[in-house]
């Protein structure tokens, strides 16, 4: 039996991308600290379970022998209704009993891995709608051959690797369990696909769900604001990246004018945005144009089509 794990550094961009909110500005621009979190506080519940088959049907051979032992060893015409109703329990709900047995108990040797989740792709749209809250935060661009990821490692594995994406669970082989554990982690539904994701890991402190870890400044490389962040935190950015950062590109994240896509701008100047935000000041075009005057569709369909014969 063979782990999904394969060794693919090769696979890994120049520059790896982490989406975040506004907080990211004081949590990791300012701090200069990522945090490493706990594999078993993922968004996914199937995440970090290997194939379990052979498990949840131990578990249930256990569940139903304990129940006929019980049965066997009490006078059960003399048990009480509660008693009589967790024995017949056990045996209906034995399967959903043992696959949250395994589930728990997975959960349990997995949750001293640390991870640090970072993607490939800074245009990815529900990347910015799901992890920058709705493209108010930042996505940070970090050298991949920064120290602070090459140094991340756990039993002798480091480095930063590809995520597989698979419609079936990785397989556990008891022989190599090592790299079992590797092939889990690096492992996730098909459904994720879209996020493009490269994984750092790291040991946990023992107890602990997460972990804070420096990087250099110098491993910083692109710096991208979301279309909706705020001039307040525009602001901050701009101050940090001044002091911290000065050689990290500045970029925002703009809608496509065709396109249900994601474009790379350069940010324009802090007063434009504030007046944007302000309504101090505006575009060539007023929206307020479309409810006040209910023939201004019309219209405008009736130029298009003008402009269209005019073309032929």
């Amino acid at each position: 039996m063979e782990s999904t794990f394969r060794c693919e550094s090769h696979q890994v961009p120049p520059v790896v991308y982490k989406y975040a909110g506004p907080k990211a500005i004081e949590h990791t621009l300012k701090s200069q600290e990522i945090r490493f979190t706990s594999s078993s506080n993922q968004n996914d519940i199937n995440e970090n379970l290997w194939e379990f088959t052979k498990d949840q049907d131990f578990q249930v051979k256990q569940l139903k022998a304990h129940t006929l032992q019980t049965w066997l060893n009490e006078r059960w015409i003399n048990i009480s209704k509660a008693e009589y109703d967790d024995l017949a329990g056990a045996g209906r709900y034995a399967e959903a009993t043992a696959c949250l047995s395994v589930y728990l108990a997975v959960q349990r040797t997995m949750s001293r891995i640390g991870i640090l989740s970072l993607s490939s792709d800074p245009q990815n749209i529900l990347l910015w709608g799901h992890y920058a809250c709705h493209s108010t935060g930042i996505c940070v661009g970090f050298d991949s051959s920064a120290k602070f990821l090459r140094d991340s490692n756990l039993r002798g594995h480091s480095g930063l690797h590809p995520v597989v994406y698979s419609d079936n669970r990785s397989k556990f082989d008891y022989e190599e369990p090592e790299r079992s554990i590797l092939g889990v982690v690096y492992t996730k539904s098909s459904h994720w696909k879209y996020e493009s994701e490269v994984r750092a890991i790291r040991e946990l402190p023992s107890g602990e769900s997460h972990m804070q870890v420096p990087f250099e400044a110098s491993d910083i490389k692109e710096i991208i604001v979301g279309a909706a962040i705020s001039a307040m935190h525009l602001k901050e950015i701009l101050a940090v990246r001044q002091d911290l950062y000065p050689y990290a590109k500045l970029l925002m994240a703009l809608p496509d004018p065709e396109r249900f896509a994601t474009i790379l701008s350069p940010v324009p100047p802090l007063p434009i945005i504030e007046g944007l935000h302000s309504g101090s000041l505006r575009p060539g075009w007023e929206p307020s144009t479309l409810t006040e005057d209910s023939d201004y569709l019309m219209r405008l369909t009736k130029r298009q089509l003008e402009l269209g014969k005019e073309s032929d």
